[in-house]
């Protein structure tokens, strides 16, 4: 897990306007321009929000981004004032669907989409036409592989198969045949679409297009959560 403290990475975030700052990908790690390997620092002022393609680009060995071309892309990102990009919602009340239940977002909202054995694995925040997405993927063991923190992507292992993003769909696979979690957006309905598949504590709850389904046989169908701060709390114990 990375050790850069929470106020620098909403910073460099906000910086960037919630998005990559060369492409405007809202999935993003924190680069240090100045790498650690030369300066052990967490400055603000020489790091930059990056989505994981450009990350590597402007890696140390890459050759590929210099950080001269970093510093003028920190004083003008992709997302100048507005973030633009497809997970932008043009209603006041988006709605999420997530595994056949309908969870309604207003603005400056907050919600737990899916809490398991007491804790948030998917949350969402929404303001200004913007969301912001949170993740905690365990794997079977019960070992945190994978973790979005306002879609900052905070952690990747080798446990975690492949991640990828095109356009208006975002999935995170545990292996091949295993998605850890995927986010579709349908911009014609104004919908975000939401399925996957979470260990907790060893248990799997499974969460497919149309229900959700966790130990003992128990499944969840057809909910609607409106202006209730949270939706879906499980218990696999």
């Amino acid at each position: 897990m990375s050790d850069i403290p929470e106020p620098v990475r909403r910073e460099v975030r906000q910086e960037a306007n919630f998005g990559c700052a060369i492409c405007g990908n809202p999935i993003i790690e924190i680069h240090h321009i100045v790498p650690r390997s030369e300066e052990e620092h967490n400055d603000p002022e020489r790091m930059i929000a990056l989505c994981r393609n450009h990350h590597e680009l402007a890696g140390p060995q890459a050759e590929g981004i210099t950080p001269d071309q970093l510093y003028e892309y920190k004083k003008d990102p992709y997302n100048s004032d507005l973030v633009d990009y497809d997970f932008y919602f043009e209603s006041e009340t988006p709605l999420v669907e997530f595994a056949g239940c309908k969870c309604q977002l207003r603005d400056l909202d907050e919600m737990s989409i899916l809490s398991v054995n007491g804790e948030d694995l998917v949350t969402m925040s929404y303001s200004d036409g913007v969301l912001q997405f949170s993740a905690r993927l365990y794997n079977q063991e019960g070992d945190l592989v994978a973790e979005l923190n306002e879609n900052e992507w905070i952690a990747y292992t080798e446990d975690v198969w492949d991640l990828t993003y095109n356009g208006n769909q975002f999935k995170i696979w545990h292996d091949k045949r295993d998605i850890g979690i995927e986010i579709r957006y349908n911009s014609d309905t104004d919908r975000l679409f939401m399925r996957g598949n979470f260990y907790k504590d060893g248990a799997l709850v499974r969460a497919t297009p149309s229900k959700i389904v966790f130990p003992g046989n128990n499944q969840v169908i057809g909910c609607t959560f409106i202006d209730c701060g949270g939706a879906l709390a499980l218990s696999t114990k």
